[in-house]
Formats: C-alpha cells, sequence, structure tokens
C-alpha cells in the first residue's frame, strides 16, 4: 500500500479509492483481537492514512502547478510562434515592396531621363543664346532648376539601383595618388567659388596601387568631396593618402560646420541632412552620403567619420591589405586637348524627337552642325549622303536595333567613324558591350559640359589619329 501511494497521489480521488480500503481493512482486521497491542497497531495503520494523505496532497498540487505552467508555456511558445510568423510575413511583404519599388525606378529610369535629357541640353543652349536681361535671368534660373532635378533623380536611381542588386563591380588596378591628383583638378574650380582650399597630401609610405572598381570608387569620392565644400563656409578641404598598417587609407578631411555626435549616425540615411538647417536644396537632397554607404559596403571598404561640431569633419577609407598591389599601373598615354566644335558635323540619333531637337539647338550653339535622325533608316540615309566627323548614338533605338549595331552599319559607310553612345539604362550588360567595342558609354541626363568635353575628344582623336576607338 505505500508503494502504491506514490503511483496514485497525483490524482486524489485514485489515491483515496486506492489507501482507504487496503489500509481501513488492514486497521480493521489488526484491531480484531482487542488488546491494547492490537489496537495499537490499528491505531498507526489509520495514522499512516492521514500522513500519506498529506504526502499526496503535496504531491498533486505539485503536479497541477507543473501541468499548468507546462501548459501556459506551450501556449506562450504558439503565441511566440505566431508573433515570429507574422513578423517574418511582414519583413518579407516590406522587402517585397521595396524591391518592387527599385525594379520600377530602375526599368523606368529610362522614361524618366529622356525628357529630362531634352530639358536639360536645351536649357544649356538657351543659355547660351543673346537674351534681354530678364530673359537671360530665367533662362539660368531654369538651367539651374535642371540641375537640382538632375542630380536628385540620378541620387534616388542610384539608390534603387544599389537596393535592387544592380551594382556589378568591375575591379581594375587604380592607382590612388593618381586619382587623388586628378580629384584635385577636377574640384578646383568649385572650391575657389567658395574662397576655398583644395589640397592633397601624400603621406602613404608605399605603393599606392589598389585593387577596386574605379567607377565605384570615384563615385564614393566624388561625393565625399562635393559634401565637404557645399559644408565648409572657410578653410579648406584636404585629400591625404596615408598607411594603415599593410594597408591605405583615404581620407577627406574639411575646416566645416561638422557634425554633432549625436547625429554621426543619421548622416548615412537616406534623406538626412543634419548640416542643412535652412533646407537649401542647392545643396542636394540628402543622398550622397546613403549612395557612399552601400558603395563602401560593396566594395567591402571601412568607412568611419570623426567630427567637431563647428570644427569640420573627417571621413575616412581604408583598403584592406589584400586590396594593395605593389605594382603601378602603366600611366595613360594622355587626353588630347579639346579644339573647338566650329564646323564639326554630328550626326546625332535618337528615337526621341525631343532629344535630337535638343542636340541640334546644343550643337547649333556651340557652332557646330547637327545631322538629325529618329530612326536606324534615317541615319543610314544621312550617312551615305553627308559628310560626317562623328555619331551621337542612344542605345534603345528600336525592338530589332540598338545603338551598338548602328554603329556597325554606318561604319561600314565611313569607315573609323568616331561614335559616343548615350543611355539612361543601368544595365551592365550595356558598359560591358560598349567596352568590348570600345565606345564611350555617357549615361544620361547628360550635362552641356560634359556632352562637350566628350565631342572635343572624339573629334579631336579622330582628327589627330584617324582612329575610331576614342
Amino acid at each position: 500500500a505505500a508503494a502504491g501511494v506514490a503511483t496514485n497521489a497525483t490524482v486524489m480521488p485514485a489515491f483515496y479509492a486506492y489507501v482507504f480500503p487496503i489500509v481501513g481493512l488492514t486497521a480493521m482486521v489488526l484491531a480484531l483481537p482487542g488488546d491494547w497491542v492490537s489496537i495499537a497497531a490499528a491505531g498507526l495503520a489509520l495514522g499512516f492514512i492521514g500522513v500519506q494523505a498529506q504526502l499526496a496532497t503535496r504531491t498533486n498540487r505539485t503536479f497541477e502547478e507543473s501541468f499548468f505552467m507546462r501548459r501556459q508555456n506551450i501556449l506562450l511558445a504558439k503565441r511566440l510562434e505566431d508573433e515570429r510568423n507574422r513578423a517574418h510575413k511582414a519583413r518579407e511583404d516590406a522587402e517585397g515592396a521595396s524591391r518592387g519599388k527599385s525594379r520600377f525606378l530602375a526599368s523606368a529610369s529610362h522614361d524618366l531621363r529622356q525628357p529630362l535629357q531634352a530639358l536639360a541640353l536645351n536649357s544649356a543652349a538657351l543659355t547660351s543664346y543673346e537674351l534681354p536681361g530678364a530673359a537671360r535671368g530665367l533662362a539660368q534660373d531654369m538651367r539651374a532648376s535642371v540641375t537640382v532635378l538632375s542630380n536628385m533623380l540620378d541620387g534616388l536611381l542610384e539608390v534603387s539601383h544599389l537596393d535592387a542588386g544592380g551594382l556589378v563591380l568591375q575591379p581594375k588596378t587604380v592607382d590612388l595618388r593618381t586619382v587623388l591628383a586628378a580629384l584635385v583638378v577636377n574640384f578646383g574650380p568649385a572650391s575657389r567659388a567658395r574662397r576655398l582650399g583644395l589640397e592633397m597630401s601624400d603621406l602613404a609610405t608605399g605603393p599606392s596601387t589598389v585593387w577596386v572598381d574605379p567607377d565605384a570608387l570615384l563615385r564614393v569620392l566624388t561625393n565625399l568631396i562635393d559634401n565637404a565644400i557645399k559644408y565648409t563656409n572657410e578653410g579648406s578641404v584636404r585629400l591625404e593618402l596615408c598607411s594603415v598598417g599593410m594597408g591605405l587609407g583615404v581620407s577627406v578631411v574639411d575646416t566645416g560646420i561638422g557634425i554633432a555626435p549625436e547625429d554621426q549616425g543619421r548622416v548615412f540615411d537616406e534623406l538626412v541632412q543634419v548640416q542643412n538647417l535652412q533646407r537649401d536644396r542647392r545643396a542636394g537632397y540628402g543622398l550622397g552620403l546613403s549612395i557612399v554607404k552601400r558603395l563602401t559596403t560593396s566594395l567591402g571598404l571601412d568607412l568611419s567619420l570623426e567630427s567637431e561640431l563647428g570644427k569640420g569633419s573627417r571621413f575616412t577609407l581604408v583598403f584592406p591589405p589584400d586590396s594593395v598591389r605593389q605594382a603601378t599601373p602603366s600611366p595613360d598615354s594622355g587626353v588630347a586637348s579639346k579644339i573647338e566644335l566650329l564646323g564639326a558635323r554630328f550626326l546625332c540619333v535618337d528615337d526621341q524627337e525631343e532629344v535630337v531637337e535638343s542636340y541640334r539647338r546644343l550643337l547649333d550653339a556651340w557652332g557646330a552642325v547637327a545631322l538629325c535622325a529618329g530612326t536606324s533608316a534615317q541615319a543610314v540615309t544621312i550617312a551615305e549622303r553627308e559628310p560626317v566627323d562623328g555619331v551621337i548614338l542612344d542605345y534603345r533605338l528600336s525592338e530589332s536595333e540598338n545603338g551598338l549595331t548602328l554603329l556597325r552599319r554606318l561604319r561600314a559607310i565611313r569607315p573609323g567613324l568616331a561614335a559616343i553612345l548615350c543611355t539612361a539604362d543601368r544595365s551592365p550588360d550595356i558598359e560591358l558591350a560598349c567596352e568590348e567595342a570600345r565606345v564611350p558609354l555617357l549615361r544620361k541626363p547628360i550635362s552641356a559640359e560634359r556632352l562637350r568635353t566628350a565631342l572635343s575628344l572624339m573629334t579631336n582623336r579622330a582628327n589627330l589619329n584617324g582612329d575610331s576607338d576614342v
């Protein structure tokens, strides 16, 4: 009976049904002789029932608490699983919506850039004409607004392009000393316009050659320098090249307004401008540093920020040791100097009428001649009957033909014809195809200054070398 108590104690009715008959009958049998020893033995048996009842009660209470606790744990685990599933679905929905937005913007970039390209070129052409004072002011304001709009669209589309996973890195050997020296020259006019000093400090003790995607690196450094110049009212901006252990570091240092400690983690978010208190949109829309963060992550570079409010900022890129190369890339053969476009004849091919008209107006303002074609057939006809110094081609002309296939047809008519390919498409396949064909690629919207530089280089190289691979 004592051994059976532990088995039945978790259910009190079973305990009583088991113990009372057995122990009770035992006590009665013990008491039958009637002497005091028998009666004492029967009393001890009945006392045993009381002791076992107390033990059973405690055991039953422990069992019930354990049972209900386990039940609560199961219910809690189920609720947590449901919450986790809902959170996972919400995250997947949000990521899907973000990917959908990025894919939409990436695919819509061509259609968005086409009218903006025409607007940019037309506004540039308008400012080239002799206009009355009020009209000239309106034209200049319009061109400035187009520039802001173009920069914002570029930033939004680039962020979407990066988020959609559209960046395909093509690393090459790059000499950081050469890149930084060129950037000092390129940003010289912008820094002088704000009365700022711009210089390079070479503190590296070893080679300055790294293995990196040059376009992505240039975009990072350009954004950092542009940001430093915008937010520095007096003093200077300095580019530093230094050794960091076995690796290399590039810093962009300014004496600008600086960033408060509590804001330093936010400056890499989209549309955040903790420095632009007046919300001056000429200073951008807060996309530059978010693009920098995405690109440096893709490149595998460490990006750090040191800043003190009112004393300036230092953004530093660190190239790991495995990206540093001992060999220095061979120097470029040189870039032909610009020549005047006066009298040059360019065949302009684009399926958008407003774009070819903008080419015509801008080239006319520069003293060049634009031979415009909206289809491949028109372009071939013009090439057969008109002398042409170069051709400006849109990549997407029709479903059956693109700019590169048309260029092969045009060069069959005019061997050695110099060309520039223009597109709003960000696909890396187009860039690779242009590299294989050795045709320069310009991304829309193209500024008037960049187009003029490209045309000058193209025409000058063709005249000097007779070389169609510009």
